[in-house]
Protein backbone atom coordinates (compact mmCIF):
# COMPACT_ATOMS: atom_id res chain seq x y z
CA UNK A 1 0.00 0.00 0.00
CA UNK A 2 1.75 3.02 -1.29
CA UNK A 3 0.06 6.63 0.01
CA UNK A 4 1.19 8.67 -3.03
CA UNK A 5 1.60 7.97 -6.93
CA UNK A 6 5.63 6.85 -7.72
CA UNK A 7 7.54 6.81 -10.99
CA UNK A 8 9.29 3.58 -10.83
CA UNK A 9 12.38 2.72 -13.60
CA UNK A 10 13.44 -0.52 -14.71
CA UNK A 11 16.47 -0.83 -16.05
CA UNK A 12 18.29 -3.84 -17.83
CA UNK A 13 21.83 -4.66 -18.76
CA UNK A 14 22.48 -7.16 -21.39
CA UNK A 15 26.38 -6.95 -22.38
CA UNK A 16 26.20 -3.40 -22.36
CA UNK A 17 23.06 -3.04 -24.20
CA UNK A 18 21.09 -0.49 -22.06
CA UNK A 19 17.30 -0.74 -21.60
CA UNK A 20 14.75 1.34 -19.50
CA UNK A 21 10.97 1.67 -18.71
CA UNK A 22 9.39 3.55 -16.50
CA UNK A 23 6.23 2.73 -14.37
CA UNK A 24 3.38 4.70 -13.01
CA UNK A 25 2.40 3.15 -9.75
CA UNK A 26 -1.36 4.63 -8.14
CA UNK A 27 -2.22 4.84 -4.55
CA UNK A 28 -5.41 3.09 -3.46
CA UNK A 29 -7.85 6.08 -2.53
CA UNK A 30 -11.13 6.23 -1.60
CA UNK A 31 -13.32 6.22 -5.07
CA UNK A 32 -17.16 6.41 -3.87
CA UNK A 33 -19.06 6.23 -1.11
CA UNK A 34 -22.43 5.39 -1.50
CA UNK A 35 -25.41 5.15 0.72
CA UNK A 36 -28.83 3.28 0.50
CA UNK A 37 -31.54 4.03 0.68
CA UNK A 38 -31.19 7.70 0.26
CA UNK A 39 -33.71 8.68 2.43
CA UNK A 40 -34.83 7.01 5.59
CA UNK A 41 -36.67 7.57 8.95
CA UNK A 42 -35.24 8.15 11.71
CA UNK A 43 -34.30 4.52 13.66
CA UNK A 44 -34.00 3.12 10.13
CA UNK A 45 -30.51 0.83 8.85
CA UNK A 46 -28.81 2.48 6.02
CA UNK A 47 -25.76 0.42 4.11
CA UNK A 48 -22.89 2.31 3.56
CA UNK A 49 -20.71 1.43 0.78
CA UNK A 50 -17.01 2.30 0.38
CA UNK A 51 -15.40 1.61 -3.01
CA UNK A 52 -11.46 2.23 -3.53
CA UNK A 53 -9.64 2.94 -6.49
CA UNK A 54 -7.80 -0.21 -6.68
CA UNK A 55 -7.20 -3.51 -4.45
CA UNK A 56 -6.89 -3.24 -0.89
CA UNK A 57 -3.31 -3.64 0.42
CA UNK A 58 -2.14 -6.66 2.37
CA UNK A 59 -3.38 -6.86 5.87
CA UNK A 60 -6.57 -4.54 4.53
CA UNK A 61 -6.83 -0.34 3.62
CA UNK A 62 -8.05 1.00 6.73
CA UNK A 63 -10.28 3.98 5.43
CA UNK A 64 -11.43 6.59 8.10
CA UNK A 65 -15.08 7.71 7.84
CA UNK A 66 -16.78 10.82 9.75
CA UNK A 67 -20.27 12.09 9.36
CA UNK A 68 -21.41 15.59 9.16
CA UNK A 69 -23.76 14.82 12.07
CA UNK A 70 -22.79 12.15 14.19
CA UNK A 71 -26.15 12.36 16.71
CA UNK A 72 -28.18 11.60 13.76
CA UNK A 73 -25.87 9.32 11.95
CA UNK A 74 -23.19 7.54 14.22
CA UNK A 75 -20.49 5.89 11.87
CA UNK A 76 -17.33 4.40 13.28
CA UNK A 77 -14.52 6.25 13.16
CA UNK A 78 -12.77 3.72 10.60
CA UNK A 79 -13.54 0.67 8.25
CA UNK A 80 -11.43 -1.71 7.12
CA UNK A 81 -11.68 -2.66 3.18
CA UNK A 82 -10.17 -6.14 3.72
CA UNK A 83 -6.88 -7.41 1.47
CA UNK A 84 -7.25 -7.37 -2.36
CA UNK A 85 -10.39 -6.35 -2.07
CA UNK A 86 -11.93 -3.00 -3.43
CA UNK A 87 -15.12 -2.40 -1.34
CA UNK A 88 -16.36 -2.94 2.11
CA UNK A 89 -20.25 -2.55 3.17
CA UNK A 90 -21.26 -1.46 6.81
CA UNK A 91 -24.36 -1.19 8.41
CA UNK A 92 -25.28 2.00 10.41
CA UNK A 93 -28.49 3.02 12.03
CA UNK A 94 -29.60 6.12 12.02
CA UNK A 95 -31.51 8.21 14.96
CA UNK A 96 -34.77 10.01 14.94
CA UNK A 97 -34.81 13.47 14.16
CA UNK A 98 -37.04 16.16 14.48
CA UNK A 99 -36.96 17.33 11.03
CA UNK A 100 -35.58 16.38 7.84
CA UNK A 101 -32.15 16.10 8.27
CA UNK A 102 -29.38 15.85 5.71
CA UNK A 103 -26.12 13.84 6.73
CA UNK A 104 -23.01 13.16 4.44
CA UNK A 105 -20.51 10.70 5.12
CA UNK A 106 -17.05 11.18 3.85
CA UNK A 107 -14.51 8.17 3.12
CA UNK A 108 -10.80 9.39 3.45
CA UNK A 109 -7.58 7.07 2.12
CA UNK A 110 -4.32 8.76 2.11
CA UNK A 111 -5.47 11.75 2.25
CA UNK A 112 -8.39 11.40 -0.88
CA UNK A 113 -12.02 11.68 -0.13
CA UNK A 114 -15.34 11.06 -1.61
CA UNK A 115 -18.55 11.47 0.50
CA UNK A 116 -22.32 10.23 0.42
CA UNK A 117 -25.24 11.68 1.56
CA UNK A 118 -28.53 10.26 3.80
CA UNK A 119 -31.71 12.34 4.46
CA UNK A 120 -32.84 11.52 7.67
CA UNK A 121 -36.51 11.91 8.02
CA UNK A 122 -38.88 12.01 11.07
Amino acid sequence: DIPVDKSITVVANDNGAISQASLQVRATVVNNVTITPQSVKGGQIVSILVQLSGPAAAGGSIVTLTSSDNLTLPVPATVTVPAGLYSKTIQVKSNGVAAATDVSVVGTLHSVSASGTVTVTK
